[in-house]
């Protein structure tokens, strides 16, 4: 895998410097978060969602799932990593959440009662595609350390 040099940022970040503290890296992996907390109405505590990583590091991802998550909602999230039989419990908050573009739609997907069968559907047409930008919340409770091994090992230079 290859560090994001430049990570694909929404035309409304394009101007703004980059704050982020850890290196980005392009990396699919399956995901399911359950919202502990929820700003807006739309979700319940204990509800679950569905997605792929797009990208990823120490201090926060980018994920694609087909429910619209307010910013400041409060995940619970369940990292599979594909290339290991390890999966990693860790703790997000949501800071943005936009609609995919038609141009980066991918074929073959859709929601069945609001759970992902395949990848997301990223139409938004379809009011099924969304990015979802969170930062990860360092927590002894959660595994947060291993997620640091593995994204020095998996990536590494």
């Amino acid at each position: 895998m290859e560090i994001i040099t430049q990570l694909r940022r929404p035309p409304d970040l394009a101007d703004q410097p980059e704050q982020r503290a850890h290196p980005r890296y392009e990396d699919e992996q399956q995901l399911l978060a359950q919202i502990v907390m929820s700003p807006s109405q739309q979700f319940s505590p204990g509800q679950l969602v569905r997605g792929r990583t797009v990208d990823v590091s120490l201090g926060g991802l980018q994920f694609h799932c087909a429910e619209q998550l307010a910013p400041r909602t409060l995940l619970d999230l369940w990292i599979d990593a594909s290339d290991t039989p390890e999966k990693f419990f860790l703790i997000a908050v949501v800071r943005w959440c936009r609609a995919i573009p038609k141009t980066h739609a991918t074929p073959g997907t859709t929601a069945v009662h609001g759970v992902i069968q395949g990848r997301p559907s990223l139409d938004p047409s379809s009011g099924t595609g969304y990015a979802i930008g969170a930062a990860l919340r360092q927590s002894a409770a959660t595994d947060h350390s291993r997620w640091r091994d593995y994204l020095e090992r998996r990536h590494e230079r």
